[in-house]
């Protein structure tokens, strides 16, 4: 009996007795020509932002990532998964924070007390994101602070919406033809008319939280 060891060597080498039956060689085959036509998942099998979705949950749970939802994007997933980590390292810290944040793709903001004239041991923590949240975003965006946080650390929090978008300024000019007989004398020309101008308003709301 001999080993089989890649896929070019199938019709060579063989895990069966010498005595096998055409039946069994064939689906030995046919099973080893499956087996190596499926991408192994091992090399990147721990790797967050590369490994599979449906093996995605179960890393988040052995990286022992609190705040998980189904609903969220594949990206949110990933980065939620890859980050856990170093949230945990962090932890305490305004980058700490910051990554734990970053998994609900929002921008943060943080505001130490020594900062604005608070008390001590507070902070301000203002999180722009999108599209406008509902109360479970909210919720768990206050969760995913108070994991992170120290325990002596009070925050105030803030959440709004913010989008841009690109400024357009057209306009439009009439020019009156003339019809010139006689030695033709370059004209001045002269033009005028109304400019326009239109953007994308930046709109935003805050929700505070205690």
């Amino acid at each position: 009996m001999s080993q089989l060891t890649s896929p070019s060597e199938l019709s060579s080498y063989s895990f069966l007795p010498d005595n096998r039956s055409a039946l069994e060689r064939g689906l030995e085959l046919a099973f080893s020509e499956a087996l190596y036509a499926t991408p192994s998942i091992y090399p990147d099998l721990l790797n967050a932002n590369k490994t599979l979705l449906n093996a995605l949950p179960y890393l988040a749970a052995e990286r022992q990532v609190v705040d998980w939802s189904s609903s969220d994007s594949d990206a949110e997933k990933r980065s939620t998964t890859a980050n856990q980590y170093q949230v945990f390292k962090l932890s305490g810290t305004r980058a700490g924070i910051r990554l734990a944040l970053d998994g609900l793709n929002g921008e943060t903001e943080i505001q130490r007390w020594h900062e604005y004239g608070g008390e001590p041991y507070h902070m301000r923590i203002r999180v722009w994101i999108t599209a406008a949240p509902d109360e479970d975003r909210l919720q768990r965006l206050n969760q995913r602070i108070i994991e992170a946080k120290s325990e002596r650390d009070v925050f105030s929090l803030g959440v709004g919406v913010k989008q841009s978008g690109k400024i357009y300024v057209g306009g439009a000019v009439y020019l009156a033809p003339r019809l010139i007989v006689g030695p033709w004398i370059p004209p001045v020309l002269s033009a005028r008319g109304h400019i326009y101008s239109a953007g994308a308003v930046i709109s935003a709301f805050k929700v505070t939280v205690k």
